[in-house]
């Protein structure tokens, strides 16, 4: 007892070791600023007089300064990091102890520390007080970002040819620049190390609405972008220079469209990389009503002889989700991944979207959304080549009440080519899918491989019997099926019609609303 009570003693956090304690308080400020309102630091130094010791002598526990600090601990920080690059939030919507003094004691280390900026206001007046700054060389930034509240977008921000010292100094440190509600001067010059561009705007301007030139042009300067997010709500068409623009170096492309013109104009001459990942978000209302003229921009390379390799796709009230892999080269391995998410235009992150509950969700939506698919399966023939093909609907159809064969039907035909079949339905959805499949199973002339999502009592095991029965020429290479545990007798009957079955318990799962 008395050697685990030392051994107990021994490893104790009084006795860690000075570097293991380093680390810890590491993490801690790292996961307790965003929480917080004073530093974290702080709270570590009131524990004892050895933490506050090894907290005073350890400067990366200081390079994280946000501008609501007091402007005493401000200045300490600033001195007790040392030469640690800085990283830097300015927040003007939160309370500052003398707004000028703090963001000039702040950013005159901008030359010389600071590492990440950001910079957020509700009046185009606080933001003047950063432009001074914001105009010198600044070597060691790496990400810029700039933000105003949509309400204040009218103001026009005057950012001279000498923006970060014009060309971002002599730096070639990746950079990373994001504006939101700041319309920027568009013949400013742009760091040529610019990798990461986000632009978001969601008012108009009037006379000074951004144009696809604005957008293009600005493109032209940035020939080293891997990464481009653009959200204009209010994007003009206008005449701009007819030629290519290479972004050989472009990773990931994310589109916030309203006019489909101009960001079909855009993207027809951006020359991106075959394996580029594009995710294009479209309000649902610009299609629901408009479906026959609302064709969203795909790469430049996807072209008609492009092969899909994969399709799936998610319905929901008032919401798709295509998500598609594509190979413009069929030749070559290397593949386009195209993420289409149909619905409400304010949402951006994916799971937020899909569990989003939209105040103008109805019944009537989810034919338009098949419908919508169908349209664009029709526009785009590369997608009818799909090989594999993934089927879900969400499980807030469980009340649904609309016959969907027809519409089920016109996804289905045509898909010839579809070797892997997925398919996960709610019981809203279960006879109008097996009266479509029942027709089109034949057609599948090369489909192996089937999974089937559902509730497997009695009526939809026997459509799902039924639907093989029909197929009976030609059994399947697999048959997958998810739903509660069937037995034994029912087992027996579904492994007639494939060389493999597998069955598999439904997993209890968080309903999507």
């Amino acid at each position: 007892m008395a050697s685990a009570t030392k051994t107990a003693a021994s490893v104790s956090i009084t006795n860690l070791p000075t570097e293991t304690l380093c680390a810890i308080f590491e993490d801690f400020v790292f996961d307790q600023m965003v929480f917080m309102k004073n530093h974290p630091v702080i709270v570590i130094e009131q524990v004892c007089v050895r933490w506050r010791t090894i907290a005073s002598n350890t400067p990366r526990l200081w390079c994280h300064i946000r501008s609501h600090f007091p402007l005493s601990l401000i200045t300490r920080m600033l001195r007790i990091s040392q030469a640690i690059p800085l990283r830097v939030d300015i927040d003007f919507s939160e309370y500052m102890e003398g707004p000028k003094t703090t963001v000039a004691t702040i950013l005159e280390h901008l030359p010389t520390r600071i590492h990440d900026l950001r910079i957020h206001t509700e009046d185009w007046f606080d933001l003047e007080l950063c432009w001074h700054f914001l105009e010198k060389p600044a070597p060691l930034l790496v990400n810029l970002h700039m933000s105003m509240d949509e309400g204040y977008c009218r103001y026009y921000p005057w950012l001279s040819m000498g923006f970060l010292g014009g060309v971002h100094g002599s730096s070639t440190n990746a950079f990373k620049l994001s504006i939101e509600g700041i319309v920027m001067r568009w013949d400013s010059l742009v760091p040529q190390n610019l990798t990461t561009l986000t632009l978001k705007y969601s008012c108009a301007n009037g006379d000074h609405d951004i144009t696809q030139s604005n957008v293009i042009e600005l493109l032209r300067q940035c020939p080293n972008l891997e990464h481009l997010t653009l959200k204009i709500l209010f994007l003009r068409l206008n005449s701009f220079r007819d030629s290519v623009i290479p972004l050989p170096h472009l990773r990931t492309i994310s589109l916030y469209i309203t006019n489909t013109s101009a960001f079909n104009a855009i993207m027809s001459i951006l020359d991106l990389p075959l394996d580029v990942h594009s995710t294009l978000l479209l309000p649902s209302e610009s299609v629901f009503t408009q479906a026959a003229l609302f064709s969203p921009p795909f790469p430049r390379h996807i072209a008609s002889g492009s092969l899909c390799h994969s399709l799936t796709c998610f319905f929901g009230y008032a919401r798709v989700k295509i998500e598609a892999v594509i190979r413009p080269d069929p030749e070559s391995r290397t593949s386009t991944q195209l993420l289409i998410l149909l619905g409400p235009s304010d949402i951006e992150d994916e799971v937020d979207w899909l569990c989003a509950v939209s105040k103008e969700d109805s019944g009537y939506h989810i034919g338009l959304a098949i419908e919508y698919l169908n349209l664009l399966i029709t526009l785009r023939p590369c997608l009818r080549s799909t090989s594999s093909l993934e089927i879900s609907f969400n499980t807030r159809l469980e009340f649904f009440k609309r016959d969907l064969t027809e519409d089920i039907f016109y996804l289905l035909d045509g898909m010839s080519n579809v070797e892997s079949l997925s398919v996960s339905l709610v019981d809203a959805v279960v006879r109008s899918f097996f009266r479509a499949a029942q027709v089109m199973i034949c057609k599948l002339s090369l489909l192996r491989k089937f999974r089937i999502e559902m509730d497997l009592r009695d009526e939809n095991f026997q459509e799902l019997c039924n639907l093989f029965t029909v197929r009976s020429i030609r059994r399947l290479a697999e048959l997958r099926v998810v739903g509660e545990a069937l037995p034994t007798e029912k087992r027996v009957k579904l492994a007639a019609f494939a060389d493999v079955v597998i069955f598999e318990e439904r997993p209890e799962v968080l309903e999507v609303v």
